[in-house]
């Protein structure tokens, strides 16, 4: 059985990524991964993929994609987990759309059919949803309706449990 994925998943700029870590730090999550990295993941592989043909169109496609404004409107709880949700935009739908069409076949079901963009804050809110929901949310409330960019575009290999990045891909200007 193979327990490789591709991902590749959007990334903040600069102030975004720092309000939601700020957030997490707030509420007490350690954070010691690549995965920890305030993103959106827009699509996942679960089948064996050409990297290197990947990497190419990723690259491509990044350079013709303008940064995309994301504003956190909400917060989800789902599986103890913890996530806060931006507004679904016809840009951010449109890049996902685009992303998504490439490599349909290797697509995992839920990017295709069932698909919600969110910033995951936390994958084990179990204490912080029973401990600190009031906290997260006052905090959460401080960046809500704040518009952030999405300004770059990374690849992604988890195997096995391991994370490593293949490659970060900068939005144009």
């Amino acid at each position: 059985m193979n327990d490789k994925r591709y991902y590749i998943v959007a990334i903040l700029d600069d102030e975004g990524a720092t309000a939601i870590l700020n957030i997490q730090k707030e509420i007490g999550i350690e954070l010691d991964t690549l995965n920890d990295i305030p993103h959106i993941t827009l699509i996942a592989y679960e089948k064996e993929i050409d990297i290197s043909d990947l990497l190419e169109w990723v690259e491509e496609f990044a350079q013709n994609q303008k940064s995309i404004d994301v504003c956190l409107h909400m917060v989800a709880v789902s599986n103890q987990h913890l996530y806060a949700i931006p507004c679904f935009t016809k840009d951010l739908y449109e890049m996902h759309h685009n992303i998504r069409q490439k490599y349909d076949d290797y697509c995992l079901d839920y990017f295709k059919n069932y698909w919600l963009p969110h910033i995951t804050v936390t994958y084990d809110g179990e204490k912080i949803i029973n401990e600190k929901m009031s906290v997260f949310t006052e905090l959460f409330q401080e960046i809500r309706t704040t518009f952030f960019k999405l300004n770059s575009l990374w690849v992604s290999c988890l195997d096995n449990g391991n994370l490593t990045i293949l490659g970060k891909f900068p939005f144009q200007e």
